[in-house]
């Protein structure tokens, strides 16, 4: 097995005492960058790999921060822990992940297991809180930084995307197609992104169709931002009978949901029905046909919530109770276009 080597050889190589070396490791006290980069070059050539563990118990850290998501097998999701991941193994920290599945319970455990191990601080995207007072319980005194979703009533920074923005984006593009009456497929009702994507929603058609009669109507449904939730909710909303012609799903998820149970009782998309979603994830590129949706940067809020939160640890910027909002765009695909002359219901096709 190869020889470890110690901190002594690597402060002999670059020339400096060990306590500089150790200087450079920690952080705590400001190392001439020439020295510094001198230091670092040497650790390279001699294979030198710090011993986190016990810098971490000469400072009281761990150098890991916990991430918390709701579903790990969303395509969304992994861009996001993707970019959380590498701006934290570039700022030397580990990154423990816990997946929840949109379940409170397992969710509720998640927390408690987190909060309570040796971790530095956490990022909160799981979405589905067991309820504000124990989630700000579990986090009291614990730093933190929620992502993907802006829970007003928790004072932490919260990194999101214009969901707003990219409702308003969508309304606007079905009502240049001449849609006035949209069905609204969205995610959990306790969630803030499915009520801010529903009301740009209104304000995007309301803008294009300003003054006309009779006024754009939006039917709402709420499912839970997964494939199967999708499915469903198109499946009984077809049940009750058809009175719109588009559909904007809050996720790429329930759009591919949506567009599956809609060919499945003879309906044709777009040419009956248009459809959009949410997210620009990797499965609606590829899904055909092509679904237009709302490109949100997962990524770079998974990076910017690892970068801030950790920033914050290293005493170089307070953590304060602000949010980031990164921009959205729209991306239009072949899963909408004019709105159809007649409006179909799936009984007369079956007939």
């Amino acid at each position: 097995m190869r020889r470890k080597v110690s901190l002594a050889e690597v402060a002999a190589a670059a020339h400096v005492s060990p306590t500089t070396v150790s200087h450079v490791l920690s952080g705590k006290r400001p190392v001439n960058p020439e020295t510094e980069q001198r230091i670092r070059e040497a650790m390279q050539e001699l294979g030198y790999v710090p011993n986190y563990v016990a810098q971490s118990l000469a400072r009281g850290s761990t150098h890991t921060i916990g991430l918390i998501v709701a579903d790990i097998s969303n395509p969304y999701f992994a861009e996001l822990v993707k970019g959380a991941t590498e701006a934290a193994n570039e700022l030397e920290y580990n990154v423990v992940l816990a997946n929840t599945a949109f379940n409170e319970v397992r969710e509720e455990q998640v927390l408690k297991q987190l909060v309570s191990g040796r971790l530095d601080g956490l990022i909160y995207g799981a979405g589905a809180p067991p309820s504000l007072q124990r989630l700000r319980a579990a986090i009291k005194n614990f730093p933190t930084v929620t992502v993907d979703e802006s829970i007003d009533q928790l004072e932490v920074a919260a990194i999101v995307s214009d969901n707003y923005e990219g409702g308003r984006l969508m309304g606007e593009h079905l009502a240049r197609l001449g849609h006035r009456s949209v069905l609204y497929l969205g995610g959990p009702l306790a969630l803030g992104t499915s009520h801010s994507r529903q009301r740009g929603l209104r304000d995007g058609l309301s803008s294009v169709c300003a003054g006309e009669k009779p006024e754009v109507k939006v039917h709402e449904v709420f499912a839970n931002y997964q494939l199967e939730g999708g499915a469903e909710a198109l499946q009984r909303e077809l049940e009750i009978g058809r009175n719109w012609t588009a559909v904007f799903a809050g996720n790429d998820l329930m759009a591919v949901g949506a567009i599956q149970a809609l060919l499945q009782a003879g309906l044709s998309v777009p040419g009956d029905v248009s459809v959009s979603g949410f997210d620009d994830i990797l499965a609606a590129r590829l899904f055909q046909p092509r679904i237009t949706t709302i490109r949100q940067p997962a990524c770079d809020m998974g990076r910017v919530a690892a970068e801030t939160l950790i920033m914050a640890l290293e005493g170089g910027v307070p953590l304060m109770h602000k949010e980031v909002v990164l921009g959205v765009e729209l991306v239009v695909g072949e899963s909408t276009g004019p709105v159809a002359v007649e409006v179909r219901q799936p009984a007369e096709i079956q007939e």
